[in-house]
C-alpha cells in the first residue's frame, strides 16, 4: 500500500499543495466512511455515532479546511 501511495503523490499531476490535499481527504473519507458505516460503534440515532466516528470526523473535517486553505494559496499566487 505505500508504495502505492508514493506512486500517485510522485506522479507529475499530482505534484501540488492542491493535488496532495485533495488525495489526502479522499483517503482520510474512505476510511471515516468504512468506520461509520462499516464499524458503527453502536451510538446515536442511527448507530452510527460511536468514539471512532466522532473521532474521525475532527480528522476529516480538518483535511476539508486543509484543501480549502490550499487552494486558496494556490489562488493567490
Amino acid at each position: 500500500m505505500k508504495l502505492e501511495i508514493l506512486k500517485h503523490l510522485n506522479a507529475p499531476g499530482n505534484d501540488s499543495s492542491t493535488a496532495r490535499a485533495e488525495f489526502v481527504e479522499w483517503l482520510v473519507k474512505q476510511v471515516y466512511d468504512f468506520v461509520k458505516f462499516e464499524r458503527p460503534g453502536g451510538e446515536g440515532d442511527d448507530g452510527r455515532n460511536g468514539m471512532e466516528r466522532r473521532s474521525l470526523a475532527k480528522v476529516r473535517d480538518a483535511t476539508i479546511d486543509h484543501k480549502f486553505n490550499m487552494m486558496e494559496t494556490s489562488l493567490s499566487k
